[in-house]
């Protein structure tokens, strides 16, 4: 199996574990859905902009969408997790704890209503 099969079976992987369509990994991905299917299918080339696009879409660290030989990704709250260590990857400590303040009242607010 070449390169482009086996990146083609992980997204699949990855897309399927979460229970998403082509289209719905299209639009976090912001891709066209017949794009997607033709990079599952080995169709299409695609370019290192378009796979951080996949990546941040799974919230998956670059690792973890490269590992082809892992047959079951992480729970929906681990990918949750994932996404967001991505997004704060890189700022600065002012930031971190900007973001974690928001977090933190967001949170907050979503229990006050639940309860």
């Amino acid at each position: 199996m070449g390169l482009a099969q086996e990146l083609g079976g992980r997204i699949r992987q990855l897309r399927v574990d979460r229970g998403w369509t082509q289209g719905q990994l299209a639009d976090r991905a912001d891709l066209d859905p017949k794009y997607v299917g033709a990079i599952e299918r080995a169709e299409k080339n695609t370019t290192i902009a378009i796979i951080e696009r996949l990546i941040a879409a799974f919230g998956v660290t670059a690792r973890d969408f490269f590992d082809f030989k892992v047959r079951r990704v992480p729970a929906r709250a681990d990918a949750d997790e994932a996404a967001i260590h991505q997004l704060l990857k890189g700022t600065d400590k002012q930031s971190r704890q900007a973001a974690i303040k928001i977090v933190r009242t967001v949170l907050s607010v979503v229990r006050v209503k639940r309860t």
